[in-house]
């Protein structure tokens, strides 16, 4: 797609879709509720896509994406999560962050802190035990798994779901690279039943999401799509908390893989004081 049209599309996009009403079972955290209206009003005065992404980026604005500038400490994890990534799966793809990115959190050799400590373990870790050819995310964001995803197999089908105000940013910056996603709001979740994928994932935002929210989500994949897997990494203060191990899942939920605390992800910002717990579940027949 021309880079000149990205924008205008994904502002036409965003328009008709923020209009839809949450469903009840959907609870929009206080936190969300405030940075979905502060981009609202921002997305309103981009004037380019490349604008637009590095708005989405930008930590000190939103909590979309906890991208750190590059200061000598930001440095140095980066490069000691690369060799942490290379030690753990014995290989780095060559993969690099997006040229499209915020230049002030890319080091010189194309590495950001949320690429390494994030993104790039999620995707080696989940190409390490399984290869998925239909994906259904959860609170995608930016996209930016999406992309790892999609560039090193394009013919992944690939499904984000978010708000719009998340969804509008990851257009941006998916379409700019001329990725093709399936962006679906919250708001129009029901028009995934009766799907099927090989593997649902949420990585970072059940953590933000209240008990009602999850179980709905939850009682969605359980009950309205099907699925083959379900990978999750979340946080919480609370070792029992569900938002880790989905304490109200049934019991067709076969585990396949669990690890507390990576040390790569140990890394990413805001984890300190935190219990991560890194979870695949296989869906039993």
């Amino acid at each position: 797609m021309v880079v000149k049209t990205i924008l205008s599309k994904a502002k036409a996009i965003y328009k008709k879709k923020s209009k839809l009403a949450y469903s009840k079972d959907f609870h929009l955290s206080p936190q969300w509720t405030f940075q979905s209206e502060r981009m609202k009003e921002d997305i309103a005065s981009l004037s380019t896509a490349e604008g637009a992404i590095h708005a989405g980026q930008d930590a000190a604005r939103y909590k979309l994406n906890h991208r750190h500038f590059l200061t000598l400490g930001v440095k140095a994890t980066i490069k000691t999560s690369l060799a942490e990534l290379k030690q753990i799966f014995m290989y780095l793809p060559a993969i690099k962050d997006s040229s499209f990115s915020l230049p002030i959190t890319v080091n010189e050799d194309g590495y950001s802190n949320i690429f390494t400590c994030w993104h790039l373990y999620f995707w080696l870790r989940i190409n390490d035990l399984l290869k998925p050819l239909k994906i259904l995310d959860i609170g995608g964001g930016m996209g930016e798994l999406a992309r790892i995803f999609k560039i090193e197999n394009s013919k992944i089908d690939y499904t984000i779901v978010d708000t719009p105000e998340s969804l509008f940013f990851a257009y941006n910056f998916l379409e700019s690279e001329d990725i093709s996603c399936n962006y679906v709001p919250i708001q129009e979740l029901k028009k995934l039943e009766g799907k099927e994928f090989d593997l649902v994932l949420n990585v970072g935002s059940f953590q933000e999401m209240d008990s009602v929210t999850i179980d709905s989500y939850l009682n969605f994949i359980q009950t309205k799509i099907k699925t083959k897997y379900f990978y999750s990494m979340n946080y919480s203060h609370n070792t029992a908390d569900k938002k880790q191990v989905l304490s109200n899942k049934d019991d067709k939920w076969k585990c396949k893989f669990y690890l507390t605390n990576p040390p790569v992800i140990n890394r990413y910002p805001s984890a300190e004081g935190t219990t991560w717990v890194e979870v695949l579940y296989e869906r039993m027949k």
